[in-house]
């Protein structure tokens, strides 16, 4: 099966009973997808050479949420693949094709699947959704561009100062620096991820893409920058279903490991609003085990304690223009480097 998250962290999907106590008090299960999942639904809709694990993880899940009868959704999922960065629209073609896919897959049997024994019907390719609002579009944008734009930094200082231990407290200071000086923003989930790079567990460097081919670099850290943004923009929706009453119980599945690990790792306990008349104050618990911080731990305690606390910034890390500059400045840097 996948990974699943929760609001308040990692979760395992209801069971019946769970379910059924749930609605008794007026709340509904609510499973939203991101896009390594409904690609492997999309997938099997097209009948491509998915690994047999990926099929089996995908019948798994469509069967319980058949027999469990709970809402899945992959709207968020199929606006990220559909929204191009650039023109902040959605490409209405792939939205819907994307959309009837994952709608007709959530349908399938298990022996239809497995015997690619099924009809891509006119009931489902024909139908039109409706595009998101414009300003979803630009919500995800800028959401993701300042998710890039960190990620773009950490890969120019792996490169500038190697990502070897004797390094790794020199990266994770700069890091920290750049991003409350000249970003004005902690980023809890990126600076968790730096700490996993920069602090030697190397399942993570590919999230920041080191590797020699650098014609994928900007497409790879894009794609990274959209994972991690997709769950912000979730915990935002969370929270705006809240102040509007509404009683989903959302959990967010990934069949990405790497990225259920890094946000999982996250616990937000304060988030101060209203900029720039309130500080912001990131308070989270970082995750340094089996990494080379864990040897320095009181060292790498020292230069976090350095960088808490208020921010004292205007808003420009929400103008367009700084944010823009700021990617093109990082771009620059980034696409002459590698090993």
């Amino acid at each position: 099966m996948y990974h699943f998250i929760n609001i308040n962290g990692e979760c395992t999907l209801p069971n019946p009973e769970q379910i059924i106590l749930q609605a008794l008090l007026g709340n509904k299960f609510l499973i939203q997808v991101d896009s390594s999942v409904l690609l492997d639904l999309v997938g099997i809709v097209n009948k491509w050479n998915l690994p047999e694990n990926n099929i089996e993880k995908a019948i798994e899940f469509i069967e319980y949420q058949k027999v469990n009868k709970i809402d899945v959704s992959g709207a968020l999922s199929v606006q990220e693949l559909a929204l191009d960065r650039v023109s902040k629209k959605y490409n209405e073609e792939i939205y819907n094709d994307y959309a009837n896919k994952f709608l007709f897959a959530l349908e399938l049997s298990k022996e239809q699947i497995i015997e690619k024994d099924f009809c891509y019907n006119e009931k489902f390719s024909n139908q039109k959704h409706s595009l998101p609002p414009s300003e979803y579009a630009d919500i995800r944008v800028e959401m993701c561009n300042r998710s890039y734009v960190a990620l773009l930094k950490i890969r120019q200082l792996a490169f500038k100062n190697g990502v070897s231990e004797k390094n790794a407290l020199k990266n994770i200071e700069e890091f920290l620096y750049w991003m409350k000086n000249e970003l004005g923003l902690i980023m809890a989930v990126e600076l968790q991820l730096a700490i996993y790079v920069f602090g030697g567990i190397n399942d993570f460097t590919e999230m920041i893409w080191l590797k020699k081919d650098k014609s994928k670099i900007f497409q790879k850290l894009w794609g990274t920058a959209m994972d991690i943004s997709f769950f912000r923009f979730l915990q935002m929706m969370e929270s705006t279903k809240k102040e509007l009453g509404i009683r989903d119980i959302s959990i967010f599945a990934t069949k990405d490991r790497k990225q259920f690990r890094l946000i999982k790792e996250i616990q937000t306990i304060s988030v101060v609003k209203n900029l720039p008349h309130n500080p912001i104050i990131p308070q989270v618990e970082l995750n340094i085990l089996n990494t080379f911080f864990s040897k320095k731990e009181d060292e790498f305690k020292r230069i976090t304690d350095k960088y808490s606390g208020s921010i004292n910034k205007n808003d420009f890390i929400f103008r367009t223009d700084f944010m823009i500059s700021k990617i093109e400045e990082l771009e620059r840097i980034n696409e002459n480097l590698s090993w």
